[in-house]
């Protein structure tokens, strides 16, 4: 955890235009989006934002704390996160 590496937050939202809403505003605070249905979660649909950076509790609580922000508009809140870590398996290709 001492290196940056992406982690995966999940944002749990109500429908797919609430998913796709959230992710064009992520996108544009520089988070890399996807938007999946996701039966299994609290809400049908899931926005993931991923993000680059060391893995602290204080960043971490940041991110959250941002997205509940941002994903409450769409009637969305945070759904976990995780990450696949900081080797080269963990890492997707640069943009």
């Amino acid at each position: 955890m001492s290196k940056p590496m992406f982690i995966n937050f999940h944002v749990a939202v109500p429908d797919e235009n609430a998913a796709k809403s959230l992710a064009e505003v992520a996108f544009k605070l520089g988070y890399r989006v996807s938007t999946y249905a996701s039966a299994e979660c609290s809400l049908p649909w899931t926005c993931e934002c991923s993000v680059r950076m060391l893995g602290s509790h204080e960043n971490v609580l940041a991110v959250q704390c941002e997205l509940a922000e941002l994903s409450a508009e769409f009637g969305g809140h945070p759904d976990g996160w995780g990450t696949f870590g900081n080797g080269p398996s963990g890492q997707p290709p640069a943009l």
